[in-house]
């Protein structure tokens, strides 16, 4: 019996033994642990991505924008009609589905050396996003891009170190901004114009909003793409909002006030003709009759420019027949709008126009005759003929006729006696040239 006991305790003891062995060796990690450290460690290298992407080659970066707008596109798509508008805003919720452009911006505002070749994905995401049915994400869209606009611009400005007005890009319209700078400004620009082509009031009031602050700070530093903002603020008057109509008279109204003297002459006349298609824009009557005023100024500081130019050449000479061809035709759209329904319209129309004509020196003698003779003579013989046909049908229409052609008249009293107190001074020789 003691051999067994003994035999007995031996096991025990061994069986103990190796169970002490076995507990050794660490346990593995429950599943569920196991697959939280491995999606942290994901996300640490997914950051590392975004942050570290200038390392990328563009290709690369490419591909990886192309991929958040995929995703972007995805997360929006499934978005249940009403869910954010009518309070789904937890900010869990709405930073998931932010994700693809918040990213994105991210990456532009690391690549701005090289944003010119990534804007063509990166504006689409933007578009698509700024462009969605649902508010919350059009107003954060909106929010995203203005402040890439403005980090993106203020680098474009500062890499071009453009400086200077008028006077020294007047012969190419180009000066110190060419080049990749240059190129930049006019695809960020154009940005404007394809943001504001959505169907959503709220999305276009906030473009033009983005644009005003962008002039207002970077006005001076525009230079060669202020082709692309006179190309885009027609597309404004054409709109059908008059809440619209009256930001890009606005926009128009700072350019006129502070930055027209850094325009080249064929940006001044662009801007002039911009003007003259927010004067004749039907939707909202109070833009129109800025325009009118914002044109007057333009067109007496255009008039200037033309009369003080020498001809030096045939370049030279060239040019000032153009601009005189473009301020006839500035007249002759002044005075189409002396046909316009709205009184207040035709009368500062036809007095803007000749306000226009009165060049200060007699070297726009020419230009005032032309105006005289080929524009306002016929409009006013065309609505005399139109007042007998009113006046017995509407007294009021036929008073507010006579007061649009009392002002034409008194426009051309003063026209004629301009030429008159010119010719004068001139003699007779250049009164004849003058008249004939």
């Amino acid at each position: 019996s003691s051999k067994e006991d003994t035999s007995s305790s031996s096991s025990s003891s061994s069986s103990s033994s190796s169970a002490a062995a076995a507990a050794d060796p660490p346990r593995p990690p429950p599943p569920l642990l196991g697959q939280l450290n491995r999606l942290l460690l994901l996300r640490r290298w997914m950051d590392l991505l975004f942050e570290q992407s200038s390392r990328l080659p563009e290709d690369a970066c490419i591909v990886l924008l192309t991929a958040l707008y995929r995703l972007s596109l995805s997360s929006l798509q499934d978005l249940k009609a009403g869910a954010l508008d009518l309070g789904w805003t937890h900010s869990g919720s709405l930073g998931e589905l932010l994700f693809g452009v918040e990213r994105t911006v991210r990456i532009a505002r690391g690549n701005l050396m090289r944003l010119e070749g990534l804007w063509g994905t990166i504006s689409v995401h933007l578009s698509h996003v700024s462009s969605h049915a649902r508010s919350v994400m059009r107003q954060h869209g909106m929010l995203y891009f203005s402040e890439l606009m403005n980090e993106a611009f203020n680098f474009a400005c500062s890499a071009g170190g453009e400086q200077g007005g008028e006077e020294e890009r007047r012969k190419d319209g180009k000066g110190k901004d060419e080049g990749s700078s240059a190129s930049l400004k006019k695809k960020l620009i154009g940005a404007y114009e394809d943001m504001f082509k959505c169907s959503y009031s709220d999305t276009k009031s906030l473009v033009l909003s983005s644009l005003h602050q962008l002039l207002s700070s970077y006005g001076m530093n525009i230079q060669s793409a202020w082709p692309s903002i006179l190309h885009f603020l027609p597309l404004v008057a054409q709109d059908p909002e008059s809440q619209q109509v009256r930001q890009g008279a606005t926009c128009l109204a700072y350019v006129c006030d502070h930055l027209l003297l850094s325009l080249s002459l064929p940006d001044v006349e662009q801007l002039l003709q911009c003007l003259l298609l927010f004067a004749s824009q039907d939707v909202d009557a109070e833009s129109s009759l800025r325009a009118i005023a914002m044109t007057r100024d333009v067109g007496r500081y255009l008039m200037g420019k033309l009369c003080r130019q020498e001809l030096e050449g045939k370049e030279e000479e060239r040019r000032r027949a153009e601009v005189t061809r473009s301020v006839l035709s500035s007249f002759a759209k002044l005075v189409q709008l002396g046909r316009d329904k709205r009184s207040r319209v035709r009368e500062e129309a036809i007095s803007t126009a000749v306000e226009m004509s009165l060049g200060p020196e007699d070297k726009c003698a020419h230009v005032m005759i032309s105006f005289l003779g080929s524009l306002l003579l016929p409009y006013l013989q065309e609505t005399s003929g139109w007042m007998e046909t009113v006046e017995q049908e509407k007294k009021n229409l036929h008073r507010q006729w006579l007061r649009t052609w009392s002002a034409g008249m008194r426009g051309a009293a003063k026209v004629l006696s301009e030429r008159m107190a010119g010719a004068g001074k001139g003699g007779k020789e250049e009164e004849e040239e003058g008249w004939g």
